[in-house]
């Protein structure tokens, strides 16, 4: 697994503190509380023991949680080839697995739209795919954040809050190695008029929306 390591550390040379070793041990406690990449890469800096024994130990713990994905692979049937298209994503992209990265020699996607009718297990499939890519981050000693955004925990009645919570929920999730499941991800669309007040904030939901989709 060392080859992955050694191959991340191209993510963290653009912080300032990574060839500044004096000013990074005098500003390591700010930067611990402030800066992810420092957090990561301090993390990666343990050895591969000790990363998967720390992360298994606090996976326990997520295990029992009540948003804690349960469907697993073996439960969904029919969607096997999808299925593994996610993983090669996360493989490449989560973990950077250095077979995987040397026998691709173009990136996997990283966002997925699943189709379907209602009920048509959209939703149990994106979560299998969750649970897998948790368990299968601790052979690589990381703990990947999974995460739920739903259009009702989103929108608000109060003026200017909606895109405020939806900015902050992607924020939290990029703080982090995550796989977001965006339900009924349409609903960020347009539906009323930009005219009215209702429109002008679903306008605002939209942009911030796609402005942070990009960034993926």
């Amino acid at each position: 697994m060392s080859n992955m390591y050694e191959d991340r550390e191209e993510e963290f040379s653009s912080q300032w503190w990574y060839h500044r070793p004096r000013l990074r041990k005098l500003f390591a406690p700010l930067l611990y509380l402030t800066s992810w990449q420092y957090r990561l890469w301090r993390f990666l800096q343990k050895p591969p023991d000790k990363r998967r024994a720390e992360a298994e130990r606090r996976a326990k713990a997520i295990r029992k949680r009540m948003d804690f994905p349960r469907a697993t692979k073996n439960d969904v049937v029919g969607r096997d080839e999808e299925f593994e298209k996610v993983l090669l994503s996360a493989y490449y992209h989560i973990f950077r697995d250095p077979d995987v990265r040397k026998n691709s020699p173009v990136p996997p996607p990283k966002i997925f739209i699943l189709k379907g009718g209602s009920g048509s297990g959209k939703t149990f499939f994106a979560e299998a795919c969750q649970k897998e890519i948790f368990e299968d981050g601790l052979k690589y000693g990381l703990l990947v954040h999974y995460a739920s955004l739903k259009p009702e925990e989103v929108y608000t009645m109060w003026y200017g809050r909606s895109a405020q919570q939806l900015s902050a929920f992607f924020e939290a999730s990029f703080q982090r190695p995550s796989v977001v499941l965006i339900d009924e991800f349409q609903a960020f669309g347009s539906r009323f008029s930009t005219s009215t007040e209702v429109g002008m904030e679903e306008k605002r939901v939209q942009t911030v929306f796609m402005e942070k989709i990009s960034f993926w």
